[in-house]
């Protein structure tokens, strides 16, 4: 509940939630204003709640004029822009493959509510593309590259078994991504393989109560 501009000395500006519209507005606005960090923030308590942004609950906080809640519109699938390449090569080691391209299909999680983890884990709070010919090309950009999946969660759901993986074996990609271990079913995981997947991550539990308990995992039973 307490936020970094209020907490830390030095801080101009916090930002908190779903803030990636309201963040973008923002720095826009102090480049192109190139006020003094009071001033911009007097300005800009005033114009935030008047700006057709989204993200649903946001927070933003200064030193000088405490801290201004947005209540917006949640993010839709429509509103995730296709992603902006850039020229510098990435590998990951394990692919085979001698570049990756580092992707995002998603936003939030739906299944955990860990306590220290920094994603939305609330009701509405994942956000999945519908539409994936931008990883075509993509793809066709980057011949032999293999594909991460960067998302916090791999999503299920219909577009992403209607649309997605086949896509992703009809391109003969390498390609991994992070799952949820106890969202992955051997049919699940069947159905990953048979469309090209040959790794996954996933985060391991400790199996004692005691050490659940004392970090908060009191959800996980």
């Amino acid at each position: 509940a307490e936020k970094a501009a209020s907490r830390i000395p030095g801080v101009d500006l916090s930002v908190a939630g779903d803030a990636e519209y309201v963040l973008d507005f923002v720095l826009r606005s102090f480049f192109e204003r190139r006020e003094a960090s009071t001033a911009f923030s007097r300005w800009l308590f005033e114009a935030l709640p008047l700006e057709p942004l989204r993200g649903s609950r946001v927070t933003v906080t200064s030193p000088s004029r405490g801290s201004l809640v947005l209540d917006l519109p949640r993010i839709r699938p429509s509103d995730l822009v296709d992603p902006i390449w850039t020229t510098k090569r990435v590998r990951f080691s394990v692919f085979d493959a001698e570049e990756t391209l580092p992707v995002l299909i998603s936003r939030g999680c739906s299944y955990g509510k860990c306590r220290f983890c920094a994603e939305p884990n609330q009701a509405g709070a994942r956000v999945v593309r519908e539409d994936f010919e931008w990883l075509r090309e993509l793809v066709a950009m980057r011949p032999g590259a293999a594909v991460c999946f960067q998302d916090s969660i791999f999503p299920k759901g219909e577009a992403i078994e209607r649309e997605l993986l086949p896509l992703l074996k009809e391109l003969g990609v390498e390609w991994g991504a992070q799952v949820y271990l106890r969202a992955l079913s051997r049919s699940w995981l069947a159905t990953l393989r048979a469309h090209g997947c040959t790794y996954l991550y996933t985060g391991l539990e400790s199996g004692s109560e005691e050490i659940l308990a004392a970090i908060g995992k009191v959800n996980m039973n």
